[in-house]
């Protein structure tokens, strides 16, 4: 199973689970959305940007489709030392950059207040060969994706900005 057909899996499932009025799931590539220009007021982004090639083409894309005037909510991680750049990178534009924050020290407590829930659901649902990925993708005390947290080589950065008005 490639990582396409796990995307067009989980947005089928989605349609069929997930139905709201105005809600839509489509499959996309965040450097060309496939959305008209000026086409939302929101656009959200959570722990995901980090995988992307190219930080500035998606900052971009983000800043075509907001409406004059519409917000950009951001969230994700990266090593301690890229977060200086991160930051500069959001505050050159195209977008504005509104505030922005270090919160991870409440994503470290997160994480331990639901570790037993999260380990829990892992064990029961996840074959044993697979456990360790989850819990290193979870984040549960013990993967090295919470030691990481635990020592500050790994920062969380919230941030909000917003498309120029005319």
């Amino acid at each position: 199973v490639t990582g396409v057909d796990l995307a067009v899996r989980s947005i089928e499932l989605s349609r069929r689970h997930r139905r709201v009025d105005g809600l839509r799931f489509v499959r996309g590539d965040a450097l060309s959305l496939p959305f008209p220009d000026d086409s939302f007021d929101v656009v959200v982004n959570v722990e995901s940007s980090h995988c992307y090639p190219s930080m500035a083409a998606f900052l971009a894309e983000v800043a075509r489709v907001l409406r004059p005037g519409g917000l950009f909510a951001y969230a994700d991680f990266r090593p301690a030392p890229e977060i200086p750049a991160l930051l500069t990178r959001l505050s050159e534009g195209p977008l504005l950059l509104q505030a922005s924050e270090d919160i991870s020290t409440r994503v470290l407590a997160a994480l331990l207040a639901d570790d037993d829930r999260k380990s829990g659901l892992i064990d029961a649902m996840v074959p044993r060969p697979f456990r360790r990925p989850f819990r290193r993708f979870a984040g549960i005390r013990g993967s090295s994706t919470f030691a990481r947290f635990a020592s500050g080589e790994l920062r969380y950065l919230s941030a909000q900005l917003s498309a120029p008005r005319p």
